[in-house]
């Protein structure tokens, strides 16, 4: 699994170098607040304030048990939109409501969100407008990707447009939108309520067997840029089968984002770790970009077939060495450390950043606390990471590199027998 969020931090550290409707029957609703009087909008619709938030949002309105429970000031709307599930229209005291889309159809984040800065750099009435905001949060199990737009009329500022892209792979997608100036802590407590309510958790249940669940967030200089995701089945009693999402955001200036979407890797390996075959599709700035494949024909020899950057790729790749994801190589060392055995282990790694070729990987203990472990990781392409661990895998991975710091923390983990 770690073998992907390597292959991400490559990716990071290039880019910064290279740089019709129906009304239908509401659902079952709780209001949280009769008013978010605490919010209420400014004696000047042009004063983009920050600080008056409402202050209150967690009481809840008792009795009853409501298909969905979300922030609101008063009752929502819900309506049904052709290729949507629904749209809920949520009341928050302003002028304009916060409008929320759910579909079971996964979305791309990276097109969602090119189509909406297209919508603020095409409007008529928006002079210009900046990046004010971005972060990557996880609300219950969904991760969201929150973005804030100020934009202006030649040089005064006049409007805020909040979007929130939550995402859970294979799975759905919602998208909310609140386009009016403030509300910065309403439309993300709002969002939050929304992610944490039974209705989502009821209509994005994983259905099957997964034996590991993990989310990480990603982050570049502090600053939350995106997520990895990755689940693992029991295909048979030798065999698992890993599924991988990542998308990440890195700004390059005021109003423009790189942004790198890796869907749908998936790879099936032995329970010791050992790749038989991958397929990995990789999408940037909402383009497919990559489709290729990776098969073990004998033991130590590969097979790479498919589109690399757009461009056609084919090679044959052999190795004397274990061919293994990193996540596996950190549980060898831990269980070699137990044994007494303190030596670095050796392996090829299979990145989808150089997908013809292995890279030659090694890892090494440095130091056990209380059931932690810190690593060392260095490969042949000169990357060099701290890695943070314990009995069930990666906690932290940071790296530096010129003054730039890249790290990943994991803030969900659950197995599921």
């Amino acid at each position: 699994m770690i073998r992907a969020l390597f292959t991400l931090l490559l990716l990071s550290f290039t880019s910064m170098y290279c740089s019709s409707t129906q009304t239908t029957d509401d659902e079952s609703y709780t209001i949280i607040e009769d008013n978010l009087s605490d919010e209420i909008e400014p004696q000047n619709p042009l004063d983009v304030y920050r600080n008056s938030e409402a202050t209150d949002l967690s009481k809840r309105a008792s009795g009853g048990s409501p298909s969905i429970t979300i922030l609101a000031s008063s009752k929502p709307v819900s309506r049904q939109i052709e290729n949507k599930e629904v749209e809920l229209s949520i009341p928050v005291g302003s002028g304009t409501p916060i409008t929320c889309s759910i579909t079971k159809k996964e979305v791309l984040v990276s097109q969602e969100l090119l189509s909406h800065i297209k919508h603020l750099s095409s409007s008529e009435n928006i002079a210009s407008y900046s990046i004010y905001e971005y972060k990557t949060e996880l609300a219950g199990d969904i991760v969201h990707m929150n973005y804030i737009f100020d934009y202006y009329d030649h040089d005064k500022k006049f409007g805020n447009y909040k979007l929130s892209i939550l995402h859970k792979p294979g799975l759905g997608s919602v998208i909310c939108l609140h386009d009016e100036p403030g509300y910065y802590e309403t439309f993300h407590k709002v969002v939050h309520s929304l992610a944490r309510s039974d209705y989502l958790r009821k209509k994005f249940s994983q259905s099957g067997s997964y034996k590991s669940r993990k989310i990480f967030i990603v982050y570049l200089n502090e600053k939350s840029i995106g997520y990895f995701e990755s689940y693992a089945f029991y295909e048979s009693s030798d065999l698992e089968l890993h599924v991988e999402n990542f998308v990440e955001t890195i700004p390059l200036n005021e109003t423009q984002f790189a942004i790198s979407e890796r869907k749908n890797v998936a790879y099936i390996s032995s329970v010791s770790g050992e790749l038989l075959s991958q397929q990995s599709t990789g999408y940037k700035n909402g383009k497919q970009v990559d489709y290729f494949t990776i098969s073990r024909v004998d033991k130590g020899k590969y097979k790479v077939k498919g589109t690399f950057k757009e461009k056609p790729i084919q090679a044959e790749l052999n190795t004397d060495l274990p061919v293994i994801d990193s996540e596996s190589a950190i549980f060898r060392v831990i269980k070699n450390y137990k044994k007494g055995i303190t030596d670095a282990f050796v392996y090829s790694e299979f990145l989808t950043a150089y997908p013809t070729r292995f890279s030659k990987s090694e890892l090494f203990l440095i130091s056990e606390s209380k059931g932690k472990y810190k690593l060392k990781y260095n490969s042949s392409d000169n990357l060099k990471m701290n890695i943070e661990a314990d009995n069930t895998g990666t906690l932290n991975i940071t790296t530096e590199n010129d003054n730039i710091k890249f790290s990943m923390h994991r803030v969900y983990y659950k197995t599921k027998n």
